[in-house]
């Protein structure tokens, strides 16, 4: 009996470990805004988890959630400290440029794992001249037709002839194919000796 719970045990935890190796990451970010209101939603989840956050003019919240249910939030508030000269010319100091080929190949990784799944924008436009609404609307209706045969965007615009005004939303959806690799690839590279002086050094870490 009891070879036989360790086997089950051991075949979920596979299992489990598995589904999550395999399973993608799927990140989401909305941006919104409507007269001085300027929006930001963003939510990064993988598989039942889930990581959501909201930003509105300097403050928002950041939550944990699990099959979209709440389980944890913190509200999130903008830095009013500002660095001091010293602090600002210490940031400039260390070698940065002598990690430009890390940096690189960081991107690199990024390129073979990132995808995007979907862009959407809709926008309000309106310029102080109805002649240059008219030509800009123009423009975007030919951009949008050129690129129709891409099924990944949807672009829409309204033109407002009677304001000046720039409203909006728009979606972007990118998908992580096996976030484990990726992440495990950058934690590689952050943990070499130049990553870790540059980065950490100045805070103390290392």
């Amino acid at each position: 009996m009891l070879l036989i719970a360790a086997i089950l045990l051991g075949s979920l935890l596979f299992s489990g470990i598995l589904a999550f190796w395999l399973t993608s990451l799927s990140i989401s970010v909305t941006f919104g805004k409507e007269g001085s209101i300027l929006t930001l939603w963003g939510l990064i989840s993988w598989g039942m988890i889930g990581m959501h956050a909201r930003w509105q003019n300097g403050s928002g919240t950041l939550s944990l959630r699990i099959r979209d249910h709440s389980v944890w939030s913190t509200p999130l508030k903008q830095s009013t400290t500002t660095p001091t000269s010293k602090e600002k010319s210490e940031s400039k100091v260390g070698g940065i440029e002598s990690i430009f080929p890390e940096v690189r190949e960081i991107l690199g990784y990024l390129r073979r794992h990132l995808h995007i799944t979907s862009f959407s924008c809709q926008v309000v436009l309106g310029f102080p001249s109805a002649s240059t609404t008219g030509m800009v609307f123009g423009y975007f209706q030919a951009i949008r037709g050129f690129l129709a045969p891409l099924s990944r965007l949807r672009l829409h615009m309204t033109p407002d002839f009677d304001r000046t005004v720039c409203e909006g939303e728009g979606t972007l959806v990118l998908e992580v194919r096996y976030p484990l690799i990726l992440a495990y690839r950058i934690l590689r590279i952050a943990l070499r000796p130049k990553m870790r002086e540059v980065l950490f050094r100045q805070k103390g870490i290392f």
